[in-house]
């Protein structure tokens, strides 16, 4: 992470965050799901399954139990 972008996340935190507040939470949920979808490697999960396919179902678990626990 940059500095800049720290710092833009800062003064969003400290100056914005009460603006969040009257978003509906689908909106948010939309943007944390457009942030994250490129966190999503499903090639590893592929190279994975081919390599130990144990590890592999460890990453499906671990996605599912982050995606679904709250």
């Amino acid at each position: 992470m940059t500095v800049v972008t720290r710092c833009f996340i800062m003064v969003t935190v400290l100056f914005f965050t009460t603006f969040f507040y009257y978003l509906p939470t689908a909106v948010l949920a939309a943007i944390i799901i457009t942030v994250i979808y490129k966190l999503i490697d499903i090639k590893e999960m592929r190279r994975l399954f081919k390599v130990n396919s144990f590890k592999g179902w460890i990453w499906v678990a671990t996605f599912f139990v982050t995606l679904f626990s709250r």
